[in-house]
Protein backbone atom coordinates (compact mmCIF):
# COMPACT_ATOMS: atom_id res chain seq x y z
CA UNK A 1 0.00 0.00 0.00
CA UNK A 2 2.72 2.45 -1.05
CA UNK A 3 0.32 5.26 -1.80
CA UNK A 4 -1.05 5.41 1.72
CA UNK A 5 1.58 4.99 4.40
CA UNK A 6 4.17 2.51 3.15
CA UNK A 7 4.89 -1.03 4.19
CA UNK A 8 3.85 -0.53 7.81
CA UNK A 9 0.28 0.45 6.83
CA UNK A 10 0.24 -2.37 4.28
CA UNK A 11 1.23 -4.85 6.97
CA UNK A 12 -1.54 -3.64 9.25
CA UNK A 13 -4.12 -4.06 6.48
CA UNK A 14 -2.80 -7.54 5.63
CA UNK A 15 -3.08 -8.49 9.32
CA UNK A 16 -6.61 -7.10 9.48
CA UNK A 17 -7.53 -8.97 6.31
CA UNK A 18 -6.23 -12.26 7.72
CA UNK A 19 -8.28 -11.70 10.87
CA UNK A 20 -11.38 -10.60 8.98
CA UNK A 21 -11.17 -13.52 6.54
CA UNK A 22 -12.51 -15.64 9.37
CA UNK A 23 -15.40 -13.23 9.89
CA UNK A 24 -16.47 -12.19 6.40
CA UNK A 25 -15.45 -13.24 2.90
CA UNK A 26 -15.74 -9.62 1.71
CA UNK A 27 -13.42 -8.15 4.35
CA UNK A 28 -10.41 -7.80 2.02
CA UNK A 29 -12.51 -5.95 -0.56
CA UNK A 30 -13.89 -3.69 2.15
CA UNK A 31 -10.39 -2.90 3.44
CA UNK A 32 -9.22 -2.23 -0.13
CA UNK A 33 -12.11 0.16 -0.72
CA UNK A 34 -11.22 2.04 2.46
CA UNK A 35 -7.54 2.12 1.50
CA UNK A 36 -8.34 3.44 -2.01
CA UNK A 37 -10.51 6.23 -0.60
CA UNK A 38 -7.78 7.18 1.90
CA UNK A 39 -5.11 7.13 -0.84
CA UNK A 40 -7.35 9.25 -3.08
CA UNK A 41 -7.91 11.77 -0.27
CA UNK A 42 -4.19 11.88 0.42
CA UNK A 43 -3.41 12.41 -3.29
CA UNK A 44 -5.99 15.22 -3.47
CA UNK A 45 -5.05 16.65 -0.07
CA UNK A 46 -8.81 17.04 0.42
CA UNK A 47 -12.03 15.16 1.06
CA UNK A 48 -14.08 17.60 -0.99
CA UNK A 49 -16.06 15.37 -3.43
CA UNK A 50 -14.67 16.95 -6.61
CA UNK A 51 -11.08 16.91 -5.31
CA UNK A 52 -11.49 13.36 -3.99
CA UNK A 53 -12.70 12.19 -7.40
CA UNK A 54 -9.60 13.73 -9.00
CA UNK A 55 -7.39 12.12 -6.34
CA UNK A 56 -8.93 8.71 -7.02
CA UNK A 57 -8.53 9.16 -10.78
CA UNK A 58 -4.83 9.91 -10.29
CA UNK A 59 -4.10 6.60 -8.52
CA UNK A 60 -1.77 4.30 -10.47
CA UNK A 61 -0.62 0.92 -9.24
CA UNK A 62 -2.32 1.08 -5.83
CA UNK A 63 -1.20 -2.04 -3.93
CA UNK A 64 -4.25 -3.44 -2.16
CA UNK A 65 -4.99 -6.71 -0.41
CA UNK A 66 -6.80 -8.09 -3.45
CA UNK A 67 -4.32 -6.91 -6.07
CA UNK A 68 -2.96 -3.86 -7.84
CA UNK A 69 -5.41 -1.14 -8.89
CA UNK A 70 -5.25 1.80 -11.28
CA UNK A 71 -7.96 3.92 -12.83
CA UNK A 72 -8.32 4.41 -16.58
CA UNK A 73 -8.93 7.83 -18.09
CA UNK A 74 -12.72 7.35 -18.11
CA UNK A 75 -12.73 6.37 -14.43
CA UNK A 76 -13.03 2.59 -14.84
CA UNK A 77 -10.86 0.44 -12.60
CA UNK A 78 -8.03 -1.48 -14.28
CA UNK A 79 -6.81 -4.18 -11.96
CA UNK A 80 -5.16 -7.51 -11.60
CA UNK A 81 -6.19 -10.09 -9.05
CA UNK A 82 -4.31 -11.77 -6.24
CA UNK A 83 -5.99 -14.92 -5.01
CA UNK A 84 -5.15 -16.00 -1.47
CA UNK A 85 -6.33 -19.06 0.40
CA UNK A 86 -6.42 -19.81 4.10
CA UNK A 87 -5.91 -23.49 4.74
CA UNK A 88 -5.13 -24.97 8.11
CA UNK A 89 -4.98 -21.48 9.58
CA UNK A 90 -2.20 -20.41 7.17
CA UNK A 91 -2.64 -17.83 4.39
CA UNK A 92 -0.84 -18.45 1.10
CA UNK A 93 -1.00 -17.24 -2.51
CA UNK A 94 -2.92 -19.35 -4.99
CA UNK A 95 -2.31 -17.05 -7.95
CA UNK A 96 0.37 -14.41 -8.59
CA UNK A 97 -0.93 -10.87 -9.04
CA UNK A 98 -1.44 -9.72 -12.60
CA UNK A 99 0.05 -6.38 -13.50
CA UNK A 100 -2.29 -3.41 -13.65
CA UNK A 101 -1.19 -0.27 -15.44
Amino acid sequence: MKNCGGSQARGVLFSLAALCALLDKNAALTLDALGVVLAGAKAAASVDPVSLREGLASLRGYEGLTGRLSFEQGGDAARGAHVMAIEGGQAHSRKAPETAP
